[in-house]
C-alpha cells in the first residue's frame, strides 16, 4: 500500500495547500523555475541569510560560526546585498558592526520571510521533527527556569522542548543538546560561548531569622548559623566577607555542600545562612521564602553561558529559545528587606 492511500481525505487537501505555501514560498527566493515573465526582482538567499545572522548577532564572526562560512565569506555576502540594494546595511565600528537604518528597517522583513519558508518546509517535510533539547545546571533549572518556563512555552507553543539536566560538566565534556547554560568564566574548548549574567552574591537566610535586623544589625546571623558553602565556584564567602567585614568576622562555622538546592532549602528551614546567587535565587526572593538581609550585594566575573557548537546552524526553535533566554536574563535584579542601589 502506498504512501498516499492512507492518506485521508482533508489530510491530503491540507498537504496539498502546504505544498503550495511552499512552493510560493520558494519563488520569492528564484528557488523555483518560474516563467521569465513572473521574474521576481530579489538578492540571492545566501545573502540575506547572512545578513540576518549578521544582523541578529551583531558580529560577523558569529554569523560565520552559525553559518559554517568563513569571517571573509560573511563579509562578502555582505557587501554584495549591499552593492545590490544600492544602501549601507551596517556601520563598521571599533570591535564590531551596528545596523544603519537600512539595515534596521529590512532586518524584520528578511526575518519574517526566513521564518516562513523554514516553517512551511517544516511543516510539510519535518512534521515530526525532534524536540529542542537544552541543557541547564539542575539548581538553575530548579530555581529559575521551572517558575518561569511557561512564558516561554505560551510564547511558542509549536516548540516542543526537552531540558536536561546535569552537575558540574568537566571543561571537556561534550555538548549533548543543541543548547547548553553553563556557570563559569565564559571559556570552554571548542564552543561559542555567549555571555547571560555575572554573578552577584549575597546572603540570605529564612525571613523568621532576620526580623528587622537589616546590614550591621544583622551581622550576629554570621556568628549564630553556619555559613552554608556550595563548592565549586571561583568567588564565594571568603570574597563577601572581605568586602563586607575585612577581616573582622573570624573562626565561623561553615557546612560544605554541592549543591545550591540543598543549601537554599537548609536556608529556608532556618539552618544557615546560603550564600545567594542572582538572578539564580531571584524567585525565592520575590517569594518571601529567603531575605536578603545585607546592603551588599558583591558583583563577581563568574556567571552564566550559552554554549553552542561551532559551525552548527543553530534551528528556528533553538534562536527563539535563546532569544528568550536573553532577554530574560536582562530583567533587573531586585533587592529585599534592605534596598538595594
Amino acid at each position: 500500500m502506498s504512501a498516499v492511500e492512507v492518506i485521508q481525505p482533508s489530510s491530503a487537501v491540507f498537504l496539498g495547500r502546504k505544498h503550495e505555501e511552499v512552493r510560493s514560498l520558494l519563488s520569492l527566493f528564484n528557488l523555483e523555475k518560474r516563467d521569465t515573465k513572473l521574474h521576481r526582482s530579489l538578492p540571492s538567499l545566501t545573502w540575506l541569510r547572512t545578513f540576518e545572522a549578521s544582523a541578529r548577532l551583531l558580529s560577523f564572526t558569529a554569523a560565520a560560526d552559525e553559518l559554517a562560512l568563513t569571517p571573509s565569506a560573511i563579509s562578502q555576502h555582505v557587501r554584495l546585498l549591499e552593492d545590490w540594494l544600492g544602501d549601507a546595511l551596517f556601520q563598521r565600528v571599533h570591535g564590531g558592526i551596528l545596523l544603519t537604518d537600512a539595515g534596521a528597517a529590512l532586518l524584520p522583513s528578511v526575518t519574517g520571510a526566513l521564518d516562513m519558508l523554514e516553517l512551511g518546509v517544516g511543516d510539510l517535510f519535518h512534521s515530526q521533527r525532534p524536540p529542542l533539547t537544552v541543557r541547564f545546571p539542575a539548581s538553575l533549572a530548579s530555581l529559575w527556569l521551572a517558575p518561569r518556563l511557561h512564558e516561554f512555552q505560551c510564547a511558542h507553543p509549536e516548540i516542543p522542548l526537552r531540558i536536561i539536566t546535569g552537575v558540574w560538566p568537566a571543561d571537556n565534556e561534550s555538548m549533548t543538546a543543541e543548547l547548553e547554560i553553563r556557570h563559569g568564566l565564559g571559556s570552554w574548548a571548542g564552543y561559542n560561548s555567549e555571555r547571560l549574567s555575572h554573578d552577584v552574591v549575597t546572603p540570605m537566610v529564612a525571613p523568621e531569622l532576620c526580623g528587622e535586623s537589616f546590614d550591621d544589625d544583622a551581622i550576629g546571623l554570621l556568628h549564630q548559623y553556619p555559613l552554608l558553602h556550595v563548592f565549586g565556584y571561583e568567588r564565594g564567602w571568603p570574597d563577601w566577607l572581605e568586602s563586607h567585614a575585612a577581616g573582622k568576622l573570624k573562626e565561623l562555622n561553615t557546612l560544605q555542600l554541592d549543591s545550591e538546592m540543598v543549601a537554599a532549602t537548609i536556608a529556608e528551614n532556618g539552618r544557615g545562612v546560603t550564600l545567594g546567587r542572582l538572578p539564580q535565587f531571584q524567585g525565592l526572593l520575590d517569594s518571601g521564602r529567603l531575605v536578603a538581609p545585607f546592603q551588599l550585594r558583591l558583583t563577581v566575573e563568574e556567571g552564566l553561558f550559552l554554549l553552542t557548537r561551532p559551525g552548527h546552524s543553530l534551528s528556528r526553535e533553538a534562536k527563539k529559545f535563546r532569544d528568550w533566554l536573553v532577554a530574560s536574563f536582562q530583567e533587573p535584579l531586585r533587592g529585599s528587606g534592605s534596598e538595594w542601589e
